[in-house]
């Protein structure tokens, strides 16, 4: 591709068509005015140090990297965040951290060089370490099982060193933790520290203390800092915050989640962690064991100090047994009963009547066989199930039997013995109703699975309707069927399905319980369906507020009950959390999607096979979430990952295989690589008439490779598929489409370079009249047919009117200015610079100035 030219004076990049070589602002400084200079601000200077930048800020302090100047030294200055306005309180916390750290000198410990105060500003400088926390380096998946217990070994090392000197830490977390460049790590941030031999700051300020106050990081702390037991905690207390480090490592997430402090405190008390090989099946038992022991409810279950955890590591690392055992099996049952008295006391009630029941059973049983009448009514019940097995035995073979292809003369497909099935059911099946019920039920669940959601809603409401007839509302299977139905209708974009899942809501809360699993996934599924008509055509805005209000708090709350109640591997509960994570990521909200989708993968991967579908399709919408929060590489790694799945195991003709696909293609064209773009988006097309792939999927691909062969220079190919792409367009969105307009743009560009500027200015100037029409005069699509038409008006020397076309483009920018994007007023820059050098050089300079001001003005 031929070299970017850039103005000589500012950088700015320039088009072939900068004929004076400068861009718009230069130009009218040299020829109609002069523009003041700027300088560079000096670094901010606190005391002896230059702050260099911004690095860590907390609840207390903030943390800059700074140079001190008398020793021409970087290091790390923390003060307190909130300057002279801090309270009594705060000052004495922020020196009492000072001074535990200060008392403390260990490599593994960062180090304080001067405590001190400046312009009324408490603050501290220590070791700058060059690196990332022990948080960030998780954030991608498990460590390797090695790396995390040499890691932990070392930092208990210092943690006991620590302890020796007099000080608990008290907020042991991964992003308290430093990694150097050598991968050392450095235990930081002693705010929440305690004397264990000298509490003089906590008989001052008791609002400092865990009594009554949890202070310190949720997820990290023992159950006796969060239950507010200042009395209970001591050495053994951080060994709990080692163990959650470790156990953070293994499985990439905190031994507690929760939607918020209050949930995740609560599980600290009173839930039992899930085991690490749950999440993560490659950690080694061992590890298991010892991160498991660390969090232990009762203290004394745990290691006896820091060095005792770090010597069973270091076994572990050696290959030697370690101390440890898995908690027995006696243990662990004693444990579930006392969290669960009141469930385990009505098991057993419920067993001993079950006992009993049997016992009376037999003794009714042994007595009933001399009694004629019951041995009739046994042999009656027996000849009714044996009919009702007949019954449905002959409603399959009929099912499968039809239809015949000899007779027919033509090819069976699934949906004909549906359709056909469905009606022999409705109108000649001789079952009991409850039987039928389920057949129907049966059959509309496989239309849903094919995607043929309306062909299931009138088998969901003949079962319904039998349900009710036979069990009433408050059976399970007929409050099921009612969600089942609900979630047709909302499948099949039938706007009245909310009364329909309201009442069955309001069902299984009553009938059900309010946790149940079936009561959650309806509560989840009623949320996607109010995000669903919030975006509906026809719904205003004040509904479509109020629903997407609703939507959220329905799937918040189905998520935060089911982590409550529901094992954390549930299905029901990885359909809510990552139900959350798509209703953020549709929101534009992926900072709030990436945890929740990032659990839901992990929780997948641990149930599911590679390859299945569900899976693919969470990496896919997972990998979006990356991408929009900038994290292309990581992205276009799962787009990868998923592309590969879903062709092997779906094949190119699957939905799921083209979202997949379209992902990862723009991962690519973020990163510019376009010889892999090409590849990807080839390979596909060429399956695409084997595989029945439709057009209106393949078109966003046709349209994608013609910019990758742009981004190679290769304009013969971009031109051949461009005129491919805008002829399908044509076909299937139309000729006056938005995207069929832009590729009428794109057409033409290619058309110039390729020479024929005839060709690129009668296509232009089709495009500016259909965008106008279309799309109105202050779209900016229309802005930028007319740049390109201005431009082709230019170089065929029509430059009257070239300068008329540009001069209103910039009257509709400058009333529009919010439409001025970023590409086009790269162009209409380097383009009016030419204009306005040509007007010049002609003396025509009122309109030359005019039109320069103006684009100035449009820049700023």
């Amino acid at each position: 591709m031929p070299k970017e030219q850039r103005c000589p004076k500012c950088g700015t990049g320039l088009s072939a068509f900068a004929t004076e070589g400068f861009c718009s602002a230069c130009l009218l400084e040299r020829g109609l005015s002069s523009a003041p200079s700027t300088g560079v601000p000096p670094l901010s200077r606190f005391g002896d140090y230059e702050l260099i930048e911004e690095i860590a800020r907390g609840g207390m302090g903030v943390v800059y990297k700074a140079r001190q100047v008398s020793l021409d030294r970087i290091v790390a200055v923390k003060m307190i965040l909130s300057g002279q306005f801090a309270s009594a309180a705060e000052m004495q916390r922020f020196r009492a951290e000072a001074r535990a750290a200060a008392s403390i000198q260990h490599p593994n410990i960062v180090a304080i060089h001067e405590v001190g105060e400046h312009e009324g500003l408490l603050f501290f400088s220590m070791d700058y370490v060059e690196g990332h926390s022990l948080g960030e380096l998780v954030r991608e998946g498990p460590l390797p099982s090695l790396q995390a217990a040499r890691c932990v070994e070392k930092i208990a090392r210092a943690v006991h060193y620590a302890h020796q000197q007099g000080v608990l830490h008290r907020d042991l977390k991964p992003s308290n933790v430093l990694l150097d460049a050598h991968d050392e790590p450095h235990v930081t941030d002693f705010g929440l520290a305690k004397r264990l031999t000298d509490s003089e700051l906590e008989t001052r300020h008791p609002e400092l203390t865990l009594n009554g106050q949890v202070l310190g990081t949720p997820s990290f702390m023992p159950p006796e800092q969060a239950a507010g037991q200042r009395d209970q905690m001591g050495p053994r207390s951080d060994v709990y915050s080692l163990g959650a480090i470790l156990y953070h490592l293994l499985t990439a997430r905190p031994p507690f989640v929760g939607a918020d402090v209050h949930t995740i405190l609560a599980q600290v008390i009173n839930s039992e962690v899930v085991t690490p090989r749950l999440l993560n099946p490659a950690t080694p038992r061992d590890l298991e064991t010892i991160a498991l022991k660390c969090l232990e409810k009762d203290p004394s279950r745990r290691y006896e100090s820091a060095l005792a955890l770090a010597e069973e590591l270091s076994r572990h690392l050696n290959h030697e047994p370690i101390n440890a055992v898995p908690p027995s099996t006696i243990y662990r049952a004693r444990k579930f009963v006392r969290r669960n008295r009141m469930a385990v006391a009505a098991a057993a009630c419920f067993a001993l009547v079950l006992t009993a029941a049997s016992i009376v059973s037999t003794v009714f049983g042994l007595r009933a066989r001399d009694e004629s009448g019951r041995a009739v009514k046994a042999l009656k019940e027996s000849e009714e199930a044996r009919n009702q097995a007949e019954a449905v035995s002959r409603f399959m073979v009929e099912t499968l039997r039809r239809p015949d292809p000899a007779i027919d003369g033509r090819e069976v497909k699934v949906v004909d013995l549906l359709d056909q099935s469905a009606k022999d059911l409705q109108e000649n099946f001789s079952g009991t109703p409850k039987i039928k019920a389920d057949i129907l039920e049966a059959l509309g669940q496989t239309y849903e699975g094919l995607d043929l959601s309306s062909n299931a809603v009138p088998l969901f409401e003949t079962a319904l309707n039998l349900r009710l007839a036979e069990f009433g509302r408050t059976n399970r299977g007929t409050l099921r069927l009612g969600n089942a139905l609900a979630n047709a209708q909302s499948n099949s974009k039938r706007t009245n399905v909310i009364a329909l899942y309201e009442e069955t809501l309001a069902g299984q809360r009553a009938a059900l319980g309010p946790n149940d699993p079936d009561t959650l996934k309806t509560m989840a599924e009623l949320g996607h369906t109010y995000h669903w008509l919030c975006r509906a055509p026809g719904t205003t805005a004040q509904w479509s507020n109020a629903a997407l209000v609703r939507a959220e708090a329905l799937m918040r709350e189905a998520m935060e009950r089911g982590r409550a109640h529901l094992a954390p591997d549930h299905p029901c509960l990885l359909y809510c959390v990552s139900g959350l994570g798509q209703f953020y990521s549709t929101a534009n909200q992926p900072t709030n999607a990436l945890p929740l989708l990032q659990e839901a993968v992990r929780l997948q991967q641990a149930r599911l096979p590679r390859d299945h579908p569900e899976l693919l399709g969470s990496k896919t919408l997972l990998a979006g979430v990356l991408f929009d929060v900038g994290q292309t590489n990581e992205a276009l790694a799962m787009y990868e990952d998923a592309v590969t799945g879903c062709l092997r195991k779906l094949g190119p003709g699957h939905k799921r295989t083209l979202d997949a696909i379209l992902g990862a293609s723009w991962a690519y064209y973020r990163l510019r690589r376009w010889t892999d773009l090409v590849q990807l988006l080839d390979d596909f097309l060429q399956m695409r008439r084997l595989h029945n792939v439709p057009d209106s999927w393949a078109l966003p691909l046709l349209e994608r490779l013609a910019m990758a062969f742009d981004g190679l220079g290769k304009n013969a190919e971009a031109l051949r598929v461009t005129q491919e792409a805008l002829e399908l367009g044509k076909a299937v969105r139309g000729s006056d489409d938005p995207d069929t307009l832009m590729m009428m743009r794109y057409l033409g560009t290619f058309q110039q370079r390729a020479g024929r500027s005839d060709d690129a200015l009668r296509l232009r100037e089709q495009t500016l009249e259909l965008s106008k029409s279309r799309l109105g005069l202050g779209a900016p699509e229309t802005h930028r047919a007319m740049w390109q038409l201005g431009i082709s008006y230019f170089n065929a020397g029509r430059r009257d009117e070239a300068v008329r076309l540009f001069q209103d483009m910039l009257k509709l920018l400058l009333a529009n200015p919010t439409s001025a994007q970023s590409d086009l007023m790269k162009g209409t820059e380097t383009s009016i610079n030419s204009v306005a050098a040509k007007l010049l050089a002609t003396n025509r300079l009122a309109e030359a100035e005019q039109l320069l001001r103006d684009l100035v003005n449009l820049q700023n």
